[in-house]
């Protein structure tokens, strides 16, 4: 141990044991003591940094003699801090999807009865873009006639119209480095700090937030990791809405529904969660016995990226008076009738158990269809 460290040219000091006592904190001095080693360079241009500190070490001692906090969803598979992504072709039903989820999260209900939300109400921040006021007045005051939301719960959505006019939260720079815009970003998290109580940010779509290259995995790695530190910052989950390319969308595997997200894999690499609403397909429309119209008024979520949680099963969703959505089961406006029959509503909902529905499918490999969920 005496000899561990000698300068060139000069005699080799001792390292007594009283400086080296086995402990953490004598290692630094005892690596970096050579003059021109790797550990020393990379000691001194730590101190020529600006400043960062590393955290606090887990206690991981703590961790094992504890029981874990309960897990405090937003949204079943999404917590305060995360990143998640609403992926589905144009014109599926994306914004009146976020209405619901907004909703839900504001009433502490699960979305279409099946998804879990937190079970304390929360203020939900719906920023969109792409449409009107007027647009917005006619979806929600349909989906006030399905789900008779009370005035406190409205008061928690909170839906803020920025078409023409988003706020850029990133611009393209130069050699690769985007630009944040503070003063954008800083507006953003003042106002989800004047919520009493903020659990969710909604951004429709993500691509009028940003001027970034959409395919570029530098630039939306960079833009992702913004969202996140909004998320963390403001203590809320971030939904951000995105296109899916065109033809990507009928994939049957989770894999298949990530990767049919529009640009970069970035996106979806770097969120924590993603809904994925896609048509259930010809072949299911056939083998259900419905026509195309029919078929038209039938969706599928799904949630093909989660983390800390299992399986959720997909959701079967029909249009309903206005475009709500709403999952099969659930009572419909009194005026709205659905296409889907009483003697196929019957039979899907006697589907015996997940083996027959996974031999079905089986045996139709083929058609690579949907299978029904359990619940139905």
């Amino acid at each position: 141990m005496g000899k561990l460290c000698h300068r060139r040219g000069g005699r080799r000091p001792s390292l007594s044991p009283a400086k080296f006592d086995g402990s953490r904190s004598s290692l630094p001095g005892l690596v970096a003591c050579r003059p021109g080693s790797a550990a020393r360079k990379n000691r001194k241009a730590g101190e020529r940094m600006s400043g960062y500190v590393f955290p606090a070490e887990c206690d991981l001692k703590r961790f094992r003699d504890t029981l874990p906090p309960v897990r405090d969803w937003v949204i079943e598979g999404m917590e305060p801090g995360d990143v998640g992504i609403v992926s589905a072709p144009g014109g599926t039903g994306k914004s009146m999807l976020c209405l619901s989820i907004g909703l839900a999260v504001a009433s502490a209900q699960p979305l279409f009865g099946q998804w879990k939300v937190g079970s304390i109400p929360g203020d939900v921040v719906y920023i969109f873009e792409e449409d009107s006021e007027t647009t917005l007045h006619h979806r929600m005051h349909a989906l006030s006639r399905f789900a008779h939301p009370t005035d406190d719960e409205l008061g928690r959505l909170h839906a803020i119209c920025v078409r023409s006019r988003p706020p850029k939260l990133m611009l393209q720079g130069t050699q690769g480095l985007a630009q944040r815009q503070k003063d954008e970003v800083g507006a953003l998290l003042a106002l989800l700090d004047s919520l009493p109580n903020p659990r969710l940010l909604i951004l429709d779509p993500l691509l009028k937030f940003h001027t970034l290259d959409e395919n570029s995995n530098n630039e939306m790695n960079q833009l992702m990791e913004l969202m996140g530190q909004i998320a963390e910052r403001a203590g809320v989950a971030v939904i951000l809405v995105h296109h899916t390319a065109k033809g990507k969308s009928n994939g049957n595997t989770d894999s298949e529904h990530q990767e049919a997200a529009r640009g970069a894999s970035a996106i979806i690499n770097e969120a924590r969660w993603q809904a994925s609403l896609r048509g259930i397909g010809a072949k299911t429309a056939k083998k259900w016995g419905l026509d195309e119209d029919q078929a038209r008024r039938y969706l599928w979520l799904t949630l093909p990226k989660r983390n800390n949680v299992g399986h959720l099963d997909d959701i079967l969703l029909e249009r309903g008076f206005g475009g709500v959505l709403m999952g099969v089961g659930q009572s419909t406006p009194s005026n709205e009738s659905s296409h889907l029959d009483d003697a196929a509503k019957k039979r899907f909902q006697h589907q015996e158990d997940n083996d027959d529905d996974q031999q079905e499918t089986q045996e139709d490999q083929d058609g690579q269809n949907q299978k029904v969920p359990s619940w139905l």
